[in-house]
């Protein structure tokens, strides 16, 4: 299974995914990162999460590329706001998974959703949840994050702590917390984390690091936080039988 999330503060935005190699530049190559990221500088910075068929997650990287290299009239670099964004995304997937689904075998699902976040010019930051048949969301106003894949291990570091004034800071290491908790707990160890940072206004890359299943940085973060939930475990209070 894949993971990635995104939190949505007033700062800017954080993405997080799973990866099995470092990621690609922009706008060529191709390997099993789940993060890719459309910049113009001043211009526009746009990012997208995937999970689901790994065709279909290339072919419309594919195709968002070759729209970008032909000019096409509609591209991530003709929309004019975020929610273009989204439908041209939208569409394109969905034609994408039936074309699949018509070509392969009845047994497979080629549904696959993605996350897309950014800025394009002084417009607001923005984070929408694609699904696979074409509808998408934003986050909640109280719940600033959206989710996508295996989420249900590392979703409770996200209820309980990410608001709209978390810092970046603190949202990249919730969202590291989140990444770590569903490796961990699907014995999916090998698998880097991939982390993004935008800064609203910026309209640019703030950081991207690729941290492998051996980077210090990630294994002190683990282990930190394994510790500090043994701590807190401690401090709870006690029962009143204990005192007999």
């Amino acid at each position: 299974m894949t993971y990635g999330l995104s939190i949505h503060c007033n700062s800017g935005i954080v993405l997080s995914a799973d990866s099995f190699t470092n990621t690609r530049q922009n706008h060529g190559g191709a390997d099993s990162t789940r993060m890719h990221r459309y910049v113009w500088p001043g211009n526009r910075f746009i990012a997208i999460l995937s999970s689901g068929h790994p065709d279909v997650i290339a072919a419309l990287n594919s195709q968002l590329n070759q729209d970008l290299n032909k000019g096409a009239d509609k591209s991530l670099l003709t929309v004019t706001s975020l929610q273009a964004a989204a439908d041209y995304i939208a569409e394109t997937n969905t034609q994408l998974q039936k074309l699949f689904a018509e070509r392969g075998p009845s047994i497979m699902s080629y549904e696959t959703s993605y996350i897309l976040a950014g800025q394009i010019g002084l417009q607001p930051t923005e984070t929408m949840l694609i699904y696979a048949q074409g509808n998408y969301i934003n986050e909640s106003e109280y719940s600033p994050y959206l989710q996508i894949g295996d989420s249900k291990y590392g979703k409770p570091i996200l209820d309980r702590v990410v608001k709209a004034d978390l810092s970046l800071a603190m949202a990249a290491r919730c969202a590291m917390v989140s990444m770590n908790s569903t490796m961990v707990i699907d014995q999916q160890t090998e698998k880097s984390i991939e982390l993004l940072i935008y800064k609203k206004d910026s309209l640019n890359t703030s950081t991207h690091m690729v941290l492998q299943k051996d980077h210090p940085f990630a294994n002190n973060m683990a282990v930190s936080w394994n510790h500090g939930l043994q701590q807190a475990l401690t401090m709870l209070p006690k029962f009143a039988w204990e005192n007999y």
